[in-house]
């Protein structure tokens, strides 16, 4: 189950005037037409996973965050790193997109907030795998590295992170 971030007027604002000024109903729609391709070729299934992941955040991106876990698990962190060496050859075109229409809404005055949910998306679209969108799941990893809009990184244990998401 996905949640917003908050019902904060500033999010739904923000989300309006992406998905009406900055395109974000056609990167979306982009998003989830590629992703719903490859999860019926079945071998490709996990990359039209991220790429329907990808398409939720592109559509609301305000108030949401990227929360990417670092499990003891080698084995599962293993298995992140090897899906994302395959992602790679669309992960770097994505990336490389969005850091160009992060740069290209940066340069007027109403995009520059955009330019933060596609440096947020590109931050996505270059290692899918082992990333969590917002409230996706049960987090049962010791610590989470958080990936705000704002830019600030930090490593907080886990269990401030549930309560924090309990508390919204």
């Amino acid at each position: 189950r996905t949640h917003l971030h908050s019902g904060s007027p500033m999010s739904w604002i923000g989300n309006l005037l992406w998905i009406w000024l900055a395109g974000g109903a056609v990167v979306a729609a982009v998003y989830f037409i590629f992703g719903a391709l490859l999860v019926c070729t079945v071998v490709l299934a996990p990359f039209g996973l991220q790429l329907i992941k990808l398409g939720e955040l592109a559509l609301f991106p305000f108030g949401k965050r990227i929360e990417t876990c670092v499990s003891d698990n080698g084995c599962e962190s293993l298995l992140y790193v090897a899906l994302n060496v395959l992602w790679a050859p669309i992960g770097v075109v994505l990336f490389l997109w969005h850091i160009a229409m992060g740069i290209i809404c940066a340069c007027t005055c109403y995009g520059i907030i955009f330019s933060f949910q596609h440096i947020k998306l590109a931050r996505l679209a270059f290692c899918p795998f082992g990333s969590r969108g917002p409230y996706r799941g049960e987090i049962t990893e010791t610590l989470v590295n958080t990936y705000t809009t704002d830019y600030n990184y930090q490593t907080v244990p886990s269990a401030q992170v549930i309560a924090a998401r309990n508390s919204y």
